[in-house]
């Protein structure tokens, strides 16, 4: 069984979207995607899924595993959000037309070259940014497991932000089948 981010449902159309990161030729669910077309069926099961609660400001944190979730928030965000969204990729062909509301600042980052799970680019544009004091904030970090502990650990410890105020969720650890870290590590998930 594989997990994914559903990014939109259309109960009335009976349509479900749900993105897809290629990576490279080989990969069941590459393969799969790659060749699927419309009409052709997937087994789903229930949405474990949390997102970021409602807040003053938004700090989203995620690598390309976490495009869809990040584009679903987004998407379902008032038109007054303020905050940051920072998003890892590869390279800029990777980049997805998000649109944001106005005071919403979305930030793409390319690892070029690096490979995923070895970039430091997320933890560093999270220490460089500045949080605002005197609002209430509202993060949610995904992506790599060992990325996403490093930045909650930041943001509660070095930032002070309270534990209810930071949503950490590893979908992947780098050198593990998915199974695998799923088994041993579904506890990263607060």
């Amino acid at each position: 069984m594989r997990t994914y981010t559903v990014r939109r449902y259309d109960e009335s159309r009976c349509e479900l979207d749900v993105d897809f990161v290629m990576h490279g030729e080989h990969g069941v669910a590459s393969n799969w995607a790659r060749n699927a077309r419309p009409g052709d069926f997937l087994g789903v099961m229930g949405s474990g899924g949390r997102t970021c609660r409602a807040a003053d400001w938004y700090l989203l944190v995620g690598d390309e595993t976490a495009m869809p979730a990040i584009c679903a928030m987004v998407e379902r965000l008032p038109v007054t959000a303020r905050g940051q969204v920072f998003i890892e990729v590869s390279d800029a062909a990777e980049q997805l037309d998000i649109v944001c509301p106005p005071d919403l600042r979305l930030t793409w980052l390319h690892r070029d070259g690096v490979p995923a799970g070895r970039s430091t680019l997320l933890p560093d544009a999270v220490r460089e940014l500045e949080l605002p004091g005197d609002q209430d904030v509202s993060a949610w970090v995904s992506g790599e497991s060992t990325m996403v502990r490093g930045i909650r650990r930041h943001l509660r410890t070095d930032r002070g932000l309270p534990a209810q105020s930071v949503l950490a969720v590893g979908y992947w650890k780098r050198g593990m089948a998915e199974t695998e870290y799923h088994d041993q590590y579904n506890h990263d998930r607060d």
